[in-house]
């Protein structure tokens, strides 16, 4: 029987899955890898600033989710799996790994639910061609990171909790800030802490490496300072839009998604 998921990390394609957890072994590494940063370098060690929270995954959308399944794959190499629905939210996911603790999430309408009030998550109606949304920060703390954020003037919503039953019968927990939240065009990122579960990167195929995250925003200068108060170094350009591009080495070599 299906189990919807609660919150955040869910579905694909059109139609949903017997079970909402991302299935089979990554094909690409599984071994331990330190921390990264937006900008593609490890966490510091030893002294000196070391944040707290690291790159956990970007948001690619569309208002067709086959259609944004289909350019991540033409992108990527790699077919991405069903992840689950988000119930309330208007919208369903895909999933493709980029390492052991990162991965890409692919968004798209769910036909089967109605338009919430206030829109579906992202604003994916809107998208007729897929793209970068937005990206998530994972670690702990979020209550820390919560009011970080509003002392700088960063609303990040509410925090809600989530978890969904794996089938290996593992439960799946995390909390999240809102990942609909307005965060300067989705440059800011939400916040997500997996408590002591498995990641879920691990059992997603793999479709390469984060080698860098970058974007631009009509007030970039302001936007990075934002960001630095968040321990967030993301290079940042002045656009007219806010835009985010991610660097990802696949087995074909460096690639760009935007």
């Amino acid at each position: 029987m299906e189990r919807p998921l609660r919150n955040h990390p869910g579905e694909c394609r059109s139609r949903p899955p017997p079970d909402l957890s991302p299935p089979g072994p990554s094909v690409e590494d599984k071994q331990s890898t330190p921390p990264h940063l937006p900008d593609g370098s490890p966490q510091p060690s030893g002294s000196g600033h070391r944040s707290p929270w690291r790159l956990d995954h970007l948001v690619y959308a569309c208002r067709d989710l086959d259609r944004a399944v289909s350019a991540a794959e033409e992108t990527l190499g790699v077919r991405s799996v069903p992840g689950g629905r988000h119930p309330g939210k208007g919208t369903m996911n895909a999933l493709i790994g980029l390492g052991p603790d990162m991965y890409l999430e692919i968004v798209g309408a769910d036909p089967e639910q109605p338009v919430p009030e206030g829109g579906r998550w992202f604003q994916v109606d809107r998208l007729e061609t897929p793209r970068l949304v937005t990206w998530c920060a994972a670690g702990g703390a979020l209550a820390e990171i919560h009011e970080s954020a509003r002392q700088a003037g960063i609303d990040l919503g509410a925090i809600s909790a989530g978890g969904r039953r794996r089938p290996d019968g593992s439960e799946l927990r995390w909390g999240v800030t809102d990942p609909g939240a307005h965060r300067e065009g989705g440059v800011i990122p939400f916040f997500i802490d997996w408590q002591d579960s498995r990641h879920p990167a691990l059992d997603l195929p793999g479709g390469g490496q984060m080698v860098e995250l970058r974007g631009g925003h009509p007030r970039g200068e302001e936007v990075s300072r934002l960001l630095e108060a968040l321990g967030l170094p993301l290079p940042l350009e002045a656009a007219p839009e806010p835009f985010l591009v991610a660097l990802i080495r696949t087995r074909g070599g460096v690639v760009e998604l935007r």
